[in-house]
């Protein structure tokens, strides 16, 4: 352990800075990015914990040990993305089923046809809202999970690159609707185009939130959930947004 002397630990020269993600011990605050130095006494490199100030010596993994953590690591993150994919599908398919049941009660109340009547919007047009409410809301949620685990998953990413795909994926599937519109039934294009921009921009809006907020609620669900010493396998959400770093000011010596 550091010997205190009349050199201050913070004095030392900087040797190196900590490049994975370490948890201290006494507190559980994550040691990344933290400097390394060489006390002269033991000749031991250490980093100091600035939340409670306890010394902790960089001491490497064992190579074989080190691996299969990674290993673990992989597999528990392909399960994550797996199961993330899963339920993101099932968000689409269910938004994609509202519009067809809408269409269904506007109709004859059938499952087939396409034909539809402006008049039938009148008669219907409280049950016709609150649908399009449930959709909207429905889109709004598959851009804000679909944004969301981007920026989880992909912590390099710049802070624009969340932003450029809450905006050009919703386009994108919008264009897509009414190419199929278009060609399914031509004079339905103009009825449901409204609904097409609609739920476009519904999607925008959620992805622009799990843009600003995603890592945040990552962050704060991972401190709520998950106990300090498993935290440090999501110490990139931690790390990724250094403008908004939540890391402790450093105390004195």
């Amino acid at each position: 352990m550091f010997r205190q002397g009349s050199i201050p630990f913070e004095r030392l020269p900087e040797l190196a800075k900590v490049a994975e993600d370490r948890l201290c011990p006494g507190c559980g605050h994550n040691l990344r990015n933290e400097a390394i130095r060489q006390d002269p006494g033991t000749l031991a490199f250490l980093t100091r914990c600035p939340r409670c100030g306890r010394f902790e010596p960089m001491v490497s993994i064992p190579a074989a040990a080190q691996l299969w953590l990674y290993r673990c690591a992989r597999l528990v993150m392909t399960l994550w993305i797996s199961l993330m994919g899963v339920g993101l599908v099932g968000l689409i398919l269910a938004e994609a089923a509202v519009p067809g049941y809408v269409l269904a009660r506007l109709t004859t109340h059938a499952e087939g046809g396409h034909l539809i009547l402006h008049a039938r919007y009148t008669r219907y047009s409280d049950e016709y809202l609150l649908l399009m409410v449930y959709s909207l809301a429905g889109s709004a949620a598959v851009g804000f999970v679909g944004v969301v685990m981007a920026t989880v998953l992909f912590p390099h990413w710049p802070r624009w690159g969340g932003a450029v795909l809450a905006v050009t994926c919703p386009a994108v599937a919008a264009l897509f609707q009414a190419v199929f519109w278009y060609g399914e039934e031509p004079a339905l294009l103009g009825v449901f185009l409204k609904t097409i921009l609609a739920q476009a921009l519904a999607q925008m809006a959620g992805g622009t939130a799990g843009f600003l907020g995603g890592r945040r609620l990552a962050r704060l669900l991972g401190r709520v959930f998950l106990p300090p010493r498993v935290r440090v396998l999501l110490g990139s959400l931690w790390t990724a947004d250094a403008p908004v770093s939540e890391t402790p000011r450093r105390r004195g010596p």
